[in-house]
């Protein structure tokens, strides 16, 4: 069994021209579009460079390649140096880089396109990372019909496709990245959804109901494909009907299973296995239960008890904020006041999510065990 880094290193000497894109490509373009390329491509731009050469340029020049904390920024460095040395992904060109980011819009998002030697095209769309204002914007999906990363994810795909009029694409993302690759899809015009050849959902969440029955959703089923880890978490949260695929990880836990350099292959594709865990199907069940019992209100209601928070937070990152539990427990606190005893269970549970992550990070090391907040008993009398 061997990872996307074992991949590369087995796979890297055939080309696109010889071998089209699979799955596992899917997600190491996916993986990719997390890369920082502020340093070397202007945004917007129609100029591309390739893998190889964005390499080397962060070799000379020492360039920061992540501007998160919550990776193992190890796998991204040996990933890309991999890369920048195969005959498959070396050559490969990176153009139409975007990185937008605006705490006061609560929006995160950034994009990149890959030209593959057999002339099509990625368009990869990153995920949400370690930002206070990537999560407020995945916990807004829950009651916004869009939410501002969906808007600029199809405005991108249109600029693409116009800059490349006679090209076909792939769409691609994992996280939240997955999500926008789907979204763009579905609201894209004709003259563009007919150019799509796949998209590759790498655990990202679905939508609210409406959208699954857009007439241009049930025409590109067909060419969506959701892979998701065994426990899966994120890929849970949300409506689709697109078929799911399952893959085995290395790691404990639905979160730490979330890093697609934790899902096993063989060959060109992924472990597939029949069945998500117990506990993916337990929290599908939990997520789908409150979802359809709640309200627009109840979870527009839960989505401003996260923006209190964070509000007033000079920061930027969970990391930072999760490095001072007391400030985690009184903002806990006040967004608390208020709920009901529904929105304040799911509120608990959500937390204890996303903070495990950068609980982690703090420690250095991802935990086997489920990490837990000190919440209930400062809530208990609530």
């Amino acid at each position: 069994m061997g990872n996307i880094i074992d991949y590369v290193k087995w796979r890297g000497d055939i080309t696109f021209s010889k071998s089209p894109m699979n799955e596992v490509d899917g997600l190491i373009f996916s993986i990719l579009s997390y890369l920082y390329y502020d340093a070397v491509i202007d945004k917007v731009s129609t100029e591309s460079i390739t893998i190889k050469e964005y390499a080397q340029l962060v070799k000379k020049n020492d360039y920061k390649i992540l501007s998160m904390i919550l990776v193992k920024i190890q796998n991204y460095e040996e990933l890309l140096a991999q890369c920048a040395k195969s005959a498959r992904f070396k050559n490969v060109k990176l153009s139409n880089y975007v990185n937008i980011f605006d705490p006061k819009e609560e929006i995160q998002f950034a994009a990149v396109t890959f030209e593959l030697d057999d002339k099509t095209m990625v368009i990869a769309y990153r995920g949400t990372d370690d930002t206070v204002a990537g999560w407020k914007e995945d916990f807004n999906m829950g009651f916004l019909d869009v939410i501002p990363s969906q808007a600029k994810a199809l405005e991108y795909l249109k600029l693409v496709a116009e800059h490349n009029p006679t090209k076909k694409f792939y769409l691609t993302g994992h996280s939240k990245g997955g999500n926008l690759a789907i979204y763009s899809a579905i609201k894209s015009p004709l003259k563009i959804n007919s150019r799509i050849i796949g998209i590759l959902n790498y655990d990202g969440p679905g939508f609210l109901g409406d959208i699954l029955e857009d007439a241009t959703y049930q025409r590109i089923l067909p060419k969506i494909r959701s892979i998701v880890p065994e426990s899966s978490i994120v890929g849970m949260l949300l409506e689709r009907k697109e078929s799911e695929t399952i893959v085995k990880t290395t790691a404990i836990g639905g979160f730490y299973q979330h890093d697609g350099f934790t899902w096993e292959l063989v060959g060109t594709k992924f472990t597939h296995v029949k069945k998500r865990s117990i506990d993916s199907e337990l929290i599908d069940k939990t997520l789908k239960s409150y979802l359809d019992k709640s309200t627009s209100a109840q979870r527009k209601q839960f989505a401003d008890a996260i923006s209190k928070i964070f509000e007033g937070y000079e920061g930027y990152t969970l990391t930072e904020l999760t490095a001072d539990k007391i400030k985690v427990i009184n903002r806990v606190a006040k967004s608390y006041d208020g709920l009901d005893k529904e929105t304040k269970s799911f509120l608990i549970a959500s937390l204890r999510l996303i903070f495990s992550q950068g609980i982690s990070a703090v420690k250095g090391t991802a935990q086997k065990e489920s990490i837990k907040l000190p919440l209930p008993g400062i809530l208990a009398k609530r």
